[in-house]
């Protein structure tokens, strides 16, 4: 066998249904079909929009008529620019985001 690999032992369920006994595999419970067992993907961490009155941890609300000030982040000030239609460029920096946010 090539290094790098490891050999794999298959344990099969008893004849009788029943999962083999720890002397037999380990215990493992094998009598669920194979189609029933799901493989959950690793979590990924995935950005949503600020849905309507929705606020972040620090209590600001991308859709409110507060503005973002220096006191928020990046992701926090570009929903923001979102929520109001503002037009942004994507490698903007904090402060030329900040300076789209209308001074009125």
């Amino acid at each position: 066998m090539p290094s790098g690999y490891r050999s794999v032992k298959r344990i099969a369920p008893s004849h009788d249904g029943t999962s083999p006994s720890a002397g037999e595999g380990g215990g493992a419970d094998l009598s669920a079909d194979a189609s029933s067992r799901v493989v959950k993907p690793a979590s990924v961490a995935v950005a949503k929009p600020a849905s309507e009155g929705s606020t972040t941890n620090d209590g600001f609300n991308p859709n409110g008529e507060v503005k973002p000030t220096d006191a928020q982040t990046i992701p926090e000030i570009k929903s923001w620019l979102d929520a109001h239609s503002i037009k942004y460029t994507s490698n903007a920096s904090k402060q030329d985001l900040l300076n789209l946010v209308p001074k009125d």
